[in-house]
């Protein structure tokens, strides 16, 4: 081992502190420890109950820096100074036997951060091509491939803002626990796909950043109605309403979008005097933080700082690459939600398709159970569908589709669930229904279908249906109940179609 050489130890272990991986300069070692080794056996015996404790830490307060032990490296006593950091159910802890080379460590725990995301992207991408198989719907594919150039796009933009963050540590020496908050932050964030959870972090992860910040808020773009939305806030009694935000704020918001950088309010307003007693409050200032990308604003990051003289403008750069870091993040979790929302969608009818509807309907049974509510279960299946297509064509039977999918979905209650099964057969859970209640909706559905005919490109078409329906009361699982509604359809078709079996029969 050359003696000036520094060395890096990546070590990923549960949140039981139980070692999963170590690397060493891109080597895995793991196959050289037990399964499951605690992480204190990597130390040397004189630093182990040391070791313990800083995985306490770690435990309680997610990020945990500057810890020095002694470690056994190719048979000789190394000293390392650790730095460790939580990600989900994980901890990341990382390594370096030259003392304060942060730069080193960082960039170490950001390469196994981007192994993991790119690991997420990989099972997005094998999910859709399942999906593509399964239905052979390849507007689906071409989405989710577009999305997934996009995630790397965004994953690249990511590293670089995450990169500079890194760099304003190095610089910005007299803020040290702020900056050392906001490193940690991002290389969270940076793994965080769930967009509920991640604005949580992201006001979590502020305030660490500034510990004068009483209160905060964080407001993002709602792209169906062109307004904002409250998303995220933190030490209020009672949260003010949007409007009285944005009657105070509204310049002070347009100003920071327009300039494209934080901005610190000094003078006070009455938007804080809501569920405040403490006079001392009258003394604040805010910072307004701007979620921007290249072309548009997602929203923006309001804070509260009890000393006007805390804030001041040599921080902005470093709380622009937090927001830029922040914004990345939001959109890295809406794609990833986009994509999960178009794996379980039918991109013909817009209902879920085969696969979403099963993980609904697992969620509605198990509710069902809980409460003891009865379920009915229908399968419906459009008589001589085929001869429609043969016909008229398969892009008038897929206007047949469409038009029977809005009718079904009008006759149905908000808490039914429906979805396409495949082709040309539909599948409803009918949420606390008896076998009576549930042979009423399914007369129901007949006549709607029956008794109007589809327009189309070539012209009006006549329609019927058939229907199976199952309860729970039969078949207290949701595969058996599936078998049994297919079943009674099965004899609904054979008896003549338009018409209603139950299983078992009535």
């Amino acid at each position: 081992m050359t003696a000036n050489k520094t060395l890096v130890l990546a070590v990923i272990c549960d949140r039981f502190g139980r070692v999963q991986n170590v690397l060493r300069d891109d080597t895995e070692i793991t196959a050289d420890l037990e399964p499951s080794a605690p992480f204190n056996t990597l130390i040397s015996e004189g630093s182990s109950q040391k070791a313990l404790r800083f995985l306490e830490t770690l435990d309680k307060k997610g990020a945990a820096s500057n810890w020095e032990f002694v470690v056994e490296v190719d048979s000789e006593l190394k000293t390392f100074h650790f730095t460790g950091g939580k990600q989900g159910e994980q901890q990341l802890i990382v390594g370096s036997s030259a003392p304060g080379n942060l730069e080193i460590q960082f960039q170490e725990m950001m390469r196994i951060c981007s192994l993991q995301a790119n690991q997420i992207r990989q099972q997005a991408k094998r999910q859709a091509e399942a999906e593509r198989q399964q239905d052979q719907q390849g507007e689906v594919i071409d989405d989710l491939s577009r999305l997934n150039n996009e995630l790397v796009s965004i994953q690249r933009e990511l590293a670089k803002k995450n990169h500079e963050l890194e760099n304003l540590y190095q610089s910005e020496q007299r803020r040290t626990r702020e900056l050392n908050a906001l490193y940690h932050a991002a290389s969270s964030l940076l793994t965080s796909l769930e967009i509920d959870p991640l604005l949580d972090d992201i006001m979590a992860a502020a305030f660490e950043a500034l510990p004068k910040a009483f209160r905060g808020l964080l407001l993002l773009k709602d792209d169906t109605k062109k307004g904002y939305s409250i998303k995220a806030s933190r030490g209020w009694n009672e949260v003010p309403e949007l409007e009285s935000i944005l009657d105070v704020l509204e310049k002070k918001i347009n100003q920071a979008n327009q300039e494209r950088r934080p901005l610190i309010v000094s003078e006070p307003h009455r938007l804080l005097d809501q569920g405040s007693a403490d006079p001392a409050e009258e003394k604040r200032s805010e910072l307004i933080i701007p979620l921007l990308t290249d072309q548009t604003s997602l929203g923006f990051l309001i804070l509260y700082s009890s000393d006007p003289e805390y804030l001041k403008k040599a921080d902005l750069r470093l709380w622009q690459a937090f927001g830029a870091t922040a914004t990345a993040a939001i959109q890295n979790a809406r794609l990833h939600e986009r994509i999960q929302q178009l794996a379980i969608t039918d991109p013909l009818t817009g209902i879920n398709n085969r696969r979403g509807f099963t993980l609904l309907a697992q969620q509605q049974f198990k509710h069902a159970r809980r409460y003891h509510q009865p379920l009915c279960l229908l399968m419906v299946d459009l008589d001589h569908f085929k001869r429609i297509n043969d016909q008229y064509g398969h892009p008038v039977g897929d206007q047949v589709l469409v038009a029977i999918t809005r009718r079904l979905a009008e006759e149905l209650r908000e808490a039914d669930l429906i979805g396409r099964y495949g082709g040309e057969e539909f599948v409803i859970l009918l949420s606390n229904s008896s076998q009576e209640e549930g042979r009423k909706i399914a007369r129901r559905l007949l006549e709607s279908i029956r008794e109007q005919a589809i327009s189309t490109d070539a012209g009006e078409i006549q329609i019927t249906i058939s229907i199976g329906l199952a309860c729970e009361e039969s078949s207290p699982k949701l595969e058996p109940l599936i078998e049994e509604a297919d079943q009674a359809l099965y004899r609904a078709k054979q008896a003549g179609r338009d018409q209603i079996k139950t299983q078992p029969e009535a």
